[in-house]
């Protein structure tokens, strides 16, 4: 089944923010010797994990795009081929398109 590209979630960036912000906090906490070290390490590993999830569904919903297999010339074939299809359809409708057709006699 292919996906379309406008349904991949590919925003990473909050996600990275966030480690390195955790990262951050932690590194802070390590000066100030604060308990919750482990707790913010626990943390932070869990948003890897998470984002590490994210990445890997997005190379599978990217592998299952459509073309994603084809080379570079090959998607300009087709996407010319498609275009002019494209052309001799809609002349094909703008000639036809006052025809009346009598379906009674079908």
């Amino acid at each position: 089944m292919a996906s379309n590209v406008d349904q991949i979630d590919s925003d990473f960036l909050p996600a990275i923010y966030d480690i390195v912000r955790s990262i951050e906090r932690e590194m802070n906490d390590n000066n100030s010797k604060t308990v919750n070290s482990s707790k913010d390490q626990y943390d932070c590993h869990q948003k890897m994990l998470l984002l590490k999830e994210k990445f890997q569904k997005f190379r599978e919903l990217v592998m299952k795009v459509e073309g994603i297999d084809c080379r570079k010339e090959e998607q300009l074939n087709r996407y010319d081929a498609f275009k002019e299809q494209l052309q001799l359809k809609r002349e094909l409708l703008l000639r036809y398109k006052h025809c009346s057709i009598d379906t009674s006699k079908i």
